[in-house]
């Protein structure tokens, strides 16, 4: 339903585009031609390519049918608002049978529903897959550099990509084929439609050394930065632990009678040392001293003993008894007279020891010569002044002991209050807290990982996807030069039948970029004029088909679309001579399409066949 023009209304129309060129053709600009390549590429394409808004919204239902090796296949789109479409994409049958399969809204015979009702979105991404199965294809990966960076992330073109060898440029573009401007994709589409051997698999390889390499040196790149940090954080570590020190020394300077409390400490725990060893030997010496006291106090006894016995044997001895000890008994004179007689004891009547040893002496002068041997005897004098001698050393030596015992407790006393006093006062509060925060420093130094190599390295993986990569690049090198000799010289032959009389050769290389020499002088695609640029676009994918057709390897569907190629510095007559030829090469190549759009309707003259021209003159609109 067109709708916000002058003549708004319903409207309906159905085009049909043989092999050979179909010429869209209107006298006026805006009057629908352009939108019909636009609805044939949303159903191919999967979305459009420039689609006005403004007609959009005009469209209701548009079916396109095509085959596809030699398979028929229908694409329809359906909306009720104008706004939002529905795909629905059948295969298979015939094309009557997918006509009427699309009439009853069911499929009949040999069709088969692919998918229906798929949102816009949904239906580009399922078009985009069946293309690239139906036709053997790969996404085309590419490394994608971001703007002044050496980075860059991988970027997968599909088939809409693709279709860029379908849909050509406008003239006015520079870009070889497609619609994206990215140096070497034209020439890896054509590689890709040639079928090169490998060269989906070396794309694929480079790309993914790519990624590798990159996260490689963003690896190293991380860990010299980490590296650099850590450097930094221990030298920042180490000045607080030079501070620290620093501060540390302070404090025991100041600390208390100028010592730290770590000396103190350290005297203190040798003199507790020193008096458990002085307390020990002072017990042991003493306990000599007792020993030897006992001694002597026991040799004394035992002298003593025998000096009272024998003073008391001499007394006795010189006694005269008148009555027994024991009784009291008189003694008679009788036993007095015996016993002076015969000297026998007047009590006992026993005989009474005669000897040199008792001479008959005055018994007080005995006892006294007897204590007197007694003091002065050699044996008894030499025990006993041994047991003096020795009992005198152990006093000394036990004096000596007490000494230092005593010496060594002052010392310890001392220490003590002098390690308390230290204990206690600030300046040992602030040498803890220094000290606990120069072990948290020393932690942390601990801590922190010693370096290692941070420069970047080449992995194993690496190595061997260069290597990979180079016997690939090495392998397709070889084709795709042999097919770009063959190209050359196709393209330039077309190009000079196409019209561009002085094109004396091209050379494409594997960058996508065209070297075209003319009247002898080589320069860039991109600097010849964009009549030129139309035909030697066309003249490319002519010798693409013809390749491919003679190696029997060639995927290119064979469809050209070409909008308004003389609105870009094209005459009527280069136009004509253009789809003359185009026309003429549907006998060589039956598969070969060509729908294009005009407003030059002397273009197409006697250059298109009368059936396949729809023409709107004067303000009319193709539909």
């Amino acid at each position: 339903m067109k709708e916000n023009i002058s003549s708004p209304g319903p409207f309906e129309a159905d085009f049909s585009f043989g092999s050979g060129v179909t010429a869209l053709v209107t006298e006026s600009n805006l009057k629908g031609k352009s939108t019909v390549l636009e609805l044939i590429t949303w159903a191919l394409r999967g979305s459009p390519r420039r689609l006005r808004t403004d007609v959009k919204p005009w469209l209701r239902n548009v079916t396109v049918e095509y085959d596809l090796n030699s398979v028929p296949m229908a694409v329809k789109l359906e909306s009720k608002d104008g706004r939002t479409f529905a795909a629905t994409v059948i295969s298979g049958g015939s094309n009557e049978e997918i006509e009427e399969s699309l009439v009853q809204g069911q499929m009949i015979g040999g069709c088969r529903l692919l998918a229906r009702d798929l949102n816009e979105v949904d239906f580009a991404e399922f078009q985009s897959a069946l293309m690239l199965d139906r036709f053997g294809l790969q996404p085309i990966t590419n490394w994608q550099k971001f703007p002044k960076s050496s980075e860059g992330r991988p970027q997968v073109h599909k088939w809409p990509t693709y279709f860029g060898a379908i849909y050509l440029p406008d003239a006015g573009s520079d870009v070889l084929l497609g619609d994206i401007a990215m140096a070497g994709l034209p020439a890896r589409i054509l590689q890709l439609f040639c079928d090169v051997p490998l060269l989906s698999d070396e794309i694929r390889t480079k790309v993914l050394l790519n990624q590798i390499s990159q996260d490689e040196r963003n690896t190293s790149r991380r860990e010299t930065e980490d590296a650099e940090v850590l450097v930094s954080r221990l030298a920042d570590l180490q000045s607080q632990k030079a501070a620290y020190q620093a501060s540390l020394d302070s404090i025991d300077k100041e600390a208390s009678s100028g010592r730290s409390i770590a000396a103190i400490e350290g005297e203190l725990r040798t003199a507790e040392r020193r008096y458990v060893a002085a307390a020990a030997g002072a017990r042991e010496l003493n306990q000599i001293l007792a020993e030897a006291r006992a001694d002597r106090q026991a040799e004394q006894r035992r002298s003593t003993d025998i000096l009272e016995s024998e003073i008391a044997a001499l007394l006795f001895q010189g006694l005269s008894p008148k009555h027994c000890p024991r009784c009291e008994g008189s003694i008679d004179s009788r036993r007095i007279a015996i016993e002076q007689d015969e000297h026998k004891c007047a009590v006992c009547t026993s005989a009474l020891p005669l000897s040199e040893d008792h001479p008959a002496i005055d018994a007080e002068d005995e006892v006294e010569a007897t204590v007197e041997d007694a003091d002065g005897g050699d044996e008894a004098v030499t025990a006993l002044d041994a047991l003096l001698t020795a009992e005198v050393a152990a006093e000394a030596a036990a004096a000596e002991a007490s000494s230092v015992l005593q010496e060594v407790e002052d010392l310890l006393t001392r220490l003590t209050a002098e390690f308390a006093h230290a204990s206690q006062s600030r300046t040992t509060a602030k040498r803890r807290d220094t000290e606990l925060a120069l072990a948290r420093i020393e932690g942390a130094i601990s801590s922190i990982p010693s370096g290692k190599d941070s420069s970047t390295r080449t992995s194993d993986t690496t190595s061997v996807l260069k290597a990979t990569v180079k016997v690939l690049e090495d392998g397709t090198r070889e084709a795709a030069n042999a097919m770009f000799v063959e190209l050359n010289e196709e393209v330039a032959k077309l190009g000079r039948s196409f019209g561009i009389k002085n094109l004396d050769s091209v050379e494409l290389n594997r960058s996508g970029g065209l070297k075209v020499t003319t009247a002898g002088v080589p320069d860039t695609f991109g600097n010849t004029s964009g009549g030129e640029r139309v035909r030697l676009r066309v003249a490319l994918l002519v010798a693409l088909l013809r390749i491919g057709a003679i190696r029997g390897n060639g995927t290119h569907p064979g469809l050209i679309l070409l909008d308004s190629p003389g609105s870009h510095e094209l005459k009527t007559e280069d136009e004509r001579t253009l789809l003359r030829e185009l026309n003429r090469l549907q006998r060589e190549l039956p598969g070969l399409q060509v729908i294009i759009t005009t407003a030059k309707p002397d273009a197409v003259r006697d250059a298109v066949a009368e059936d396949q021209i729809y023409l709107a003159t004067g303000d009319g609109t193709l539909w």
